[in-house]
């Protein structure tokens, strides 16, 4: 479910908007509202939401300052945000929303088509974010396997280096003792765990080449 986020004191608004999100505009969404620019950057963070929407003048702290603060932590810098302006609002207001990092405005009365068109096209972006982290995620992962897989492949082959003479030089000796050598006995005994330390080498170099 899509979760918006509405931070504006004023109670028309918040009626207005959220009615409009879950009747008819956009689908199987959740409208989440704050009614104080502190509340609305707790919000933001607990419930991560797919966009905001701020009203311009929030009592305690105006939208520009809840706007940067948003943009400035890691936790939310990445959501939309929808800046809410009167129509009377002039360009110097649009820039300074801008600059504070907000994505586009909406101006109040607020049109339909406009709302859900903003609305939809900042769920999408976010969509794209958290699609493009978890690529990202999953890269990181791919890279860090092949790191291992580079490694595990070094082991092997050093491994090897050091199995190498001590199943040979067994060998060796086991080819000069009599059979009722009681030295023997111990040379098999070191070719056996020779031999399951080279199974294990083996699983090692396996795993150094896998696809996956």
């Amino acid at each position: 479910m899509k979760k918006i986020l509405l931070i504006s004191n004023k109670e028309d608004d918040l009626i207005a908007i959220s009615t409009l999100l879950v009747k008819n505009l956009v689908s199987d969404c959740q409208v989440i509202t704050a009614q104080s620019g502190l509340q609305g950057i707790e919000k933001a963070k607990n419930e991560s939401p797919g966009t905001i929407l701020i009203d311009v003048e929030i009592p305690g702290m105006e939208g520009y300052k809840v706007c940067n603060i948003l943009k400035s932590d890691e936790k939310t810098e990445q959501i939309p945000i929808i800046m809410i302006t009167e129509v009377k609002s002039d360009s110097i207001s649009r820039v300074k929303g801008l600059e504070a990092g907000a994505d586009t405005f909406l101006k109040k009365p607020f049109d339909e088509v406009e709302l859900t068109t903003q609305i939809n096209m900042a769920l999408r972006i976010d969509e794209a974010e958290k699609e493009k982290v978890k690529l990202k995620e999953k890269l990181q992962k791919a890279r860090k396997m092949e790191e291992i897989g580079i490694l595990a492949a070094g082991v092997a082959h050093e491994l090897n280096n050091v199995l190498f003479p001590i199943i040979g030089y067994s060998e060796i000796s086991m080819c000069n003792l009599p059979e009722d050598s009681g030295i023997k006995d111990n040379l098999e005994k070191i070719l056996q765990a020779a031999d399951r330390a080279k199974y294990l080498v083996q699983q090692i170099s396996d795993y150094s080449h896998q696809d996956d």
